[in-house]
C-alpha cells in the first residue's frame, strides 16, 4: 500500500539537497510536501518542463485552495522547454557540482 512508502518518502525529502521536478503540473500531492519543505529548508527546486514553477503555483492555487505555497521564498531554477532537450544540462550541473 502507499502508507509502507511514507516514511521513505519522508526521509527522502528530509535528507534532499535539492529537488528536480520534471513535466510537473504539481498536483499531485507529493510535490505540495516538498514545496513547503523547498520553502522552510531553504532547498533549491529545479523545474524542468514547458512552465514555470510560479505559473503552475498561481494554476494549482486557484484550483486547490490547500496548495498554498510562498513563492517569493523558493529558490527556483526553471529550466523551459522540451525535457529531452533540457535535461542534458542536469546532467551538466551534477558533474560539475561533484567537482
Amino acid at each position: 500500500t502507499v502508507w509502507c512508502w511514507q516514511d521513505k518518502i519522508e526521509a527522502a525529502i528530509e535528507s534532499a539537497q535539492c529537488f528536480v521536478f520534471v513535466g510537473t503540473s504539481l498536483s499531485v500531492g507529493v510535490t505540495h510536501t516538498v514545496l513547503k519543505h523547498a520553502v522552510s529548508n531553504k532547498v533549491p527546486i529545479y523545474n524542468y518542463g514547458m512552465e514555470p514553477i510560479s505559473k503552475l503555483l498561481t494554476a494549482e492555487t486557484k484550483r486547490n485552495s490547500k496548495m498554498k505555497v510562498e513563492i517569493d521564498k523558493l529558490a527556483v531554477y526553471d529550466i523551459i522547454g522540451d525535457c529531452s532537450k533540457t535535461l542534458p544540462a542536469l546532467v551538466a550541473k551534477l558533474k560539475e557540482a561533484r567537482k
